[in-house]
């Protein structure tokens, strides 16, 4: 059993290559574990100032050492419900990005627990797209080494960004409906699943062209 969460887990990443399992939960933190002894390795969130270390999280009862952040996680999940929806690890450089509800703000980390860039959604997007994505993936593409977020959700749309940076570089549209799901071929195809039953493909050329 893996622990170290104060609250229901949401999300789950697996990656094989770097031998980790990434988890984000209500109380906003995600946690890293080695897959192969269960070893929690270390603790970040959206808040800059809440990076922990394994040291850092002690016991069953009580998850943190200081009194203090206990006291100010309580308060913040008072204030909102929102948490860590998803969270994605990259199968070629380990980078994980989490995507986190009210507010709704995406992070990249590395797997040192570093903070590469973090971006606000409710700042940078349209209003009918704040808070309504239920599919994350990291896409690499091999012939440069670079790597793709992409998220889709409610407004029909895939959002497709540049990692680290969180640079916006295309949006792809589907008409027809939610997107609930996200997977993909390297360097070949993106495949979205609808809330109305239909598989949508796109051919990668599309954003490679961008």
């Amino acid at each position: 059993m893996l622990c170290g969460h104060n609250d229901a887990v949401m999300c789950a990443s697996v990656s094989v290559e770097f031998g980790i399992v990434a988890s984000g939960s209500k109380d906003r933190r995600v946690l890293l574990h080695r897959i192969h002894n269960g070893r929690l390795l270390r603790s970040f969130s959206d808040r800059r100032e809440e990076q922990l270390q394994p040291e850092d999280i002690k016991g069953k009862k009580r998850r943190w050492s200081a009194k203090k952040d206990k006291e100010e996680l309580l308060s913040a999940s008072e204030v909102s419900m929102g948490g860590v929806e998803l969270v994605s690890v990259s199968r070629v450089s380990g980078t994980v990005v989490s995507y986190y509800t009210r507010p709704n703000v995406v992070c990249v980390h590395s797997l040192n627990g570093v903070l590469l860039q973090q971006l606000n959604l409710d700042e940078e997007e349209e209003p009918e797209m704040a808070g309504s994505y239920k599919a994350m993936k990291v896409m690499p593409r091999r012939k440069d080494d670079k790597e793709f977020l992409l998220m889709g959700g409610a407004g029909g749309t895939i959002v497709v960004r540049v990692l680290p940076s969180l640079e916006l570089l295309c949006r792809l549209d589907i008409p027809s409906s939610p997107v609930v799901c996200l997977s993909f071929i390297e360097d070949s195809f993106v495949f979205a699943g609808l809330e109305d039953g239909q598989v949508a493909v796109f051919p990668l050329f599309i954003v490679h062209a961008q």
